[in-house]
């Protein structure tokens, strides 16, 4: 791997030139084999001074000596060093993951691509999308002119030298189970922020945390700074998916209503929940601790009724270590609450 990222990194031309003018500089003697010996002469200029041992030296030779008579010719240099579709993934990857961290400091990735795109095509020229991607990525990140060519190619599907920056950044873009992720961390940020010790989920002062003007709706930009208020920063893809599914109407802003219907509990997250805090109790009594002892006893009465009041409810989740967070357990008194009483939860 060493020897191949080192030989890479040195592709200056384009095509079969490349290719032979680096074997060249391997062949000391001219005899269109690289032997062991003079790839180790060489090596250590490419490698930056690293030097291989005798037995990895060998390695690299009979990985890649197809007719196995001890050397390196053209053809089987040209597949130590051509880049496999395998290598073109991982390339995108910590490309992704770049333009994802700069994403969520601000910066959108796309905009320089549209920039430069005048007829609003989707597409650049493999010169303009290489200057794009040059200035965008770190310097520590640039790219050989082999990878970079690579690259260009899986994106110019027509071949008419035409780079799809769109597809590209789609991509880079996050995938459906990253928003899922964030789209949980929203809503417990929400809920737990707005849900008092034993009380419901109070969707009204949810609602006001994001509604900044008081208009009635959430904007885009009203959105991005609450979530940033509650310690979550957003890259422009993963704010506009969001806004996508909050706003079921395709208004252009989030309503009440639609903000209630994504923070609300569903049901098979209060199914759920429902398994979760069954789970632990049940695990409670097989080490022989009585839940309904410790809630008896939050209860006060000589003769209980099995009812507790909201706060005494919370109080004795808390104590068993039910494993929910604050919202949680409002929302399991409020799958239990007494329909005869108000306030009181049924815990038997």
């Amino acid at each position: 791997a060493k020897v191949r990222q080192a030989l890479r990194t040195q592709a200056t031309g384009p095509g079969a030139a490349e290719f032979e003018a680096q074997f060249a500089a391997l062949d000391a003697n001219g005899d269109a084999k690289v032997a062991a010996a003079e790839l180790a002469k060489a090596l250590p200029g490419l490698l930056g001074g690293l030097e291989l041992t005798p037995r990895e030296l060998q390695a690299v030779i009979d990985k890649f000596d197809v007719n196995k008579d001890g050397q390196i010719d053209l053809d089987e240099f040209g597949a130590l060093v051509e880049l496999t579709d395998t290598d073109i993934d991982d390339i995108l990857v910590r490309i992704r993951d770049e333009l994802r961290a700069q994403a969520r400091l601000g910066t959108d990735p796309t905009a320089l691509f549209q920039q430069r795109d005048g007829e609003g095509e989707g597409s650049l020229s493999r010169r303009e999308f290489r200057r794009c991607l040059d200035q965008i990525l770190p310097g520590h990140m640039k790219l050989s002119n082999r990878e970079m060519r690579r690259i260009m190619d899986r994106f110019d599907r027509t071949k008419a030298g035409k780079v799809d920056y769109t597809a590209f950044c789609e991509r880079c873009a996050p995938s459906e189970i990253e928003i899922l992720a964030v789209e949980h961390k929203i809503r417990d940020k929400v809920r737990d922020v707005s849900s008092r010790r034993g009380q419901s989920v109070d969707l009204k002062h949810a609602f006001k945390l994001f509604d900044g003007d008081r208009d009635g709706r959430i904007t885009r930009r009203e959105f991005q700074q609450a979530c940033e208020r509650l310690g979550l920063a957003l890259s422009e893809d993963e704010l506009g998916l969001l806004l996508q599914r909050f706003d079921t109407s395709g208004s252009g802003a989030v309503d009440y209503f639609e903000f209630c219907r994504f923070i609300a509990y569903d049901g098979p997250e209060i199914d759920n929940l429902r398994l979760r805090a069954g789970k632990h109790l049940d695990l409670l009594q097989h080490e022989q601790k009585d839940p309904i002892r410790i809630f008896e006893r939050f209860e006060g009465r000589r003769q209980p009724l099995g009812v507790l009041a909201r706060f005494e409810f919370h109080r004795a989740c808390r104590e068993l270590n039910l494993p929910c967070g604050e919202s949680e357990v409002a929302a399991l008194a409020d799958l239990y609450a007494d329909s005869r009483e108000s306030g009181q939860v049924k815990y038997r």
